[in-house]
């Protein structure tokens, strides 16, 4: 049996278990029963957020679809996890102490007409690179470009990745202004674990590539190689390039700078200057003009060492209207579509996997139905069937009768799903001497205690208030600085080290001139 609790009442409900765990008294550790519990609804509140969020952002993303014209372009951007090299013989010697090989996956949609197109551009490092702000923008910039000279009718660009560092940062964004006028519109950032299907589902596609290549009997070691495997695929969508960047010496420093960029997800580019909001559609946002964010210096270029060939924009399936004719709402009557969209809450079934990648892309999500396992539905359609069988008295469970009445202290607060920050916290001094006796414990036997043991051990020990109780995080942040700090050299270290030699060379003289 499951029991539906409406979401409205998710406050009222999580004070309730707050209240019935703070009642019992006869806990053996309560202020450890009650810091889980607080922590739970914290977790479970964050996690509603989280959601709210990650529904309100992928808005961004449709409401460009929607009104796309054959003169816009989405880009998705994504750093892609590091190649290891492989051969297809391959040692003992070789399997180890490899170093990965830097690439970068880049999805535009595109509209024709009535149907969308869609076109990857992959850049291959030749050597290790920093993946900074630098270097991204650089690729972004190519990108863009490079979309540009194949459809001359291409005005608008929109930007769609995840919050990294090299994406979400002030250098990136001023970068792109500066190097593509005014032909970038927005810049659009998803929530954490979220938004970046396209790429990841490309960068499967082209791994896969790779692997039948080297069963094939070749060796992909190289960034050259790499190409030459995706290239043999002749996929006319994929387009690859071999670069590596250079760093620019003599370059004038300027500032620049975007306040509050860590908090801000969606930017629009206009020609008075940035607009900026914590959420999409959410208020009227943040106008900063150009000149008061001043201009980044140029810092580091790309070398294309073997430039990328063919490359074709490819029609997609999906089309303005979300044409069902390629893709199949879940309904009863069963269809041949075995492929099913990976949002769990999408109800969308697709004949082949090349619409799913493309639905993916577009992202028009159908969520007017509930989707459930196939476990699920059995249980459901056997508990049916058992109590069409044998009639008896209905019986109705209203499990939020129990709950506390909606007030004005339980609606939802403005701003409740924006992300909000902790404010830094300052250990006392019996915070401080547990962790370092946690610390010493691995510094001398070896054996390193892990943080999240010496978080439960604290809250079970009962010589801790429960204002006084450490999160794993917490303990395994102080133990990284204590570990760097016992990595520096402290000034008196280098006096004493002076002073040895000093005395060590008078001795040696002293010796000397009695030539003992």
């Amino acid at each position: 049996m499951t029991c539906y609790v409406e979401t409205e009442n998710i406050d009222a409900t999580l004070d309730l278990i707050k209240d019935k765990a703070d009642e019992k008294v006869t806990w053996e550790n309560k202020e450890a029963v009650m810091y889980t519990v607080e922590e739970s609804i914290l977790a479970v509140k964050k996690w509603k957020a989280h959601i709210i969020r990650s529904r309100n952002q992928e808005e961004a993303r449709s409401s460009i679809v929607e009104d796309m014209t054959h003169t816009d372009v989405v880009i998705t951007s994504d750093w892609a996890m590091k190649f290891l090299p492989r051969k297809y013989r391959e040692g003992q010697v070789d399997w180890f102490a490899k170093r990965g090989i830097n690439w970068h996956i880049s999805v535009s949609l595109l509209k024709n007409q009535s149907s969308f197109s869609t076109i990857t551009h992959i850049h291959v490092f030749e050597s290790p690179t920093a993946q900074d702000a630098a270097v991204t923008s650089q690729i972004m910039i190519d990108v863009a470009k490079d979309i540009m000279l194949q459809r001359q009718d291409v005005k608008h660009i929109h930007f769609f990745s995840d919050n990294a560092g090299c994406y979400k940062s002030s250098y990136t964004l001023l970068t792109l202004q500066q190097e593509l006028s005014n032909s970038i519109v927005s810049y659009n950032f998803c929530e954490a674990q979220n938004g970046k299907g396209p790429c990841d589902r490309r960068a499967s596609h082209v791994k896969s590539i790779i692997r039948r290549y080297i069963n094939e009997g070749h060796d992909v070691t190289t960034a050259q190689q790499m190409k030459e495997a995706i290239d043999r695929e002749k996929k006319k969508d994929i387009k690859v390039k071999v670069v590596s960047s250079v760093n620019i010496v003599d370059v004038v420093s300027s500032k620049s700078n975007i306040p509050s960029i860590s908090l801000m997800y969606n930017f629009h580019f206009t020609e008075s200057g940035l607009r900026m909001w914590k959420a999409f559609s959410i208020g009227e946002g943040k106008h900063l003009k150009w000149n008061q964010l001043g201009t980044p210096s140029k810092t580091a270029e790309l070398k294309t060492l073997t430039d990328w060939i063919g490359g074709d924009i490819i029609r997609t399936d999906e089309d303005e209207n979300g044409n069902e004719e390629d893709c199949r709402i879940c309904i009863k009557e069963a269809r041949n579509s075995v492929f099913k969209c990976p949002e769990d809450s999408c109800t969308r079934e697709f004949s082949s996997s090349a619409a799913v990648d493309e639905h993916v892309l577009v992202g028009n999500c159908s969520l007017n139905g509930i989707k459930m396992k196939i476990s699920e539905k059995a249980k459901r359609l056997y508990a049916d069937k058992i109590l069409s069988n044998q009639p008896q008295k209905s019986i109705s469970f209203e499990p939020t009768n129990n709950l506390p009445a909606l007030n004005s202290n339980t609606i939802l607060q403005m701003g409740w799903g924006i992300k909000f920050t902790k404010s830094r916290v300052t250990f006392n001094q019996q915070q401080k001497q547990y962790m370092t006796e946690k610390f010493n414990i691995g510094k001398v036997t070896g054996n390193k205690v892990d943080p999240y043991v010496a978080a439960d051990e604290m809250r079970n020990s009962g010589l801790y208030k429960k204002e006084d109780f450490l999160s794993g995080q917490q303990i395994s942040s102080f133990f990284s600085r204590l570990c760097q700090k016992e990595k520096k050299i402290s000034s008196e270290d280098y006096v004493a080290a002076e002073e040895e030699d000093r005395k060590e060379n008078i001795k040696k003289v002293l010796l000397e001139s009695n030539n003992i």
